[in-house]
């Protein structure tokens, strides 16, 4: 799955690059301990976009667990700042699929999500 903050731009521009970082840091945490108690991968793409692999999850199973995610970000009080949301792409791998086809779907998948109203989980 691929997750992008919602307006992460507005957070820098408004209050600061120091609490923008701080912002990453808390959104880090809250997919880190997600991905732990799922056995899955957290790494920062670039900017405010992060990359989980869910390790023996199809597509649905990983979307359930996008959603939950997306909850924990709705839901959660960041400092300075208090709300902000992500919008997430989930795709699985398919058969012939190499790294830069899966990239490409679950690339696609987030920018959906943002393009239909952000803060929501797309699946392709």
């Amino acid at each position: 799955m691929m997750l992008d903050l919602d307006h992460f731009k507005t957070v820098n521009d408004n209050y600061g690059h120091s609490v923008g970082d701080l912002t990453l840091k808390h959104f880090a945490k809250i997919m880190k301990e997600l991905a732990v108690s799922q056995h899955a991968s957290v790494g920062r793409w670039g900017g405010e976009e992060f990359v989980i692999v869910c390790y023996k999850k199809d597509a649905g199973k990983a979307s359930e667990m996008a959603e939950e995610l997306r909850r924990n970000v709705d839901e959660y009080l960041f400092p300075e700042i208090a709300h902000i949301t992500c919008s997430i792409g989930v795709t699985e791998l398919k058969p012939g699929d190499d790294f830069a086809k899966a990239f490409n779907r679950i690339d696609k998948a987030m920018y959906a999500s943002k393009h239909n109203g952000r803060n929501m989980v797309t699946v392709m």
